[in-house]
């Protein structure tokens, strides 16, 4: 963490909580597998998680003890898609 108090760039962490923004709810990251080493729960039926990687890119909210991070979804033989969103580290 700097003078700032903003973290430096640091990966989420398998049980860390993920909100994307937009978002109604987030989840918690759970192992992955070959492809990837996180994923992200969706709460879908059909597709039930998403290949992630999840970076933490600013400052703690002080309200809820979140941090701002960009959560990277993996493209399998796609380009990779970005959203901003929140993190509650484990």
């Amino acid at each position: 963490m700097d003078a700032r108090g903003i973290m430096m760039t640091q990966p989420g962490m398998v049980g860390d909580y993920v909100q994307p923004d937009g978002w109604p709810c987030g989840h918690n990251l759970i192992t992955g597998d070959a492809f990837s080493a996180l994923r992200l729960l969706t709460g879908q039926p059909i597709i039930t998680s998403l290949a992630v990687k999840v970076i933490v890119t600013g400052r703690k909210e002080a309200r809820d003890g979140s941090w701002r991070c960009k959560i990277v979804f993996l493209g399998d033989c796609d380009p990779d898609t970005a959203q901003r969103g929140r993190i509650w580290i484990k």
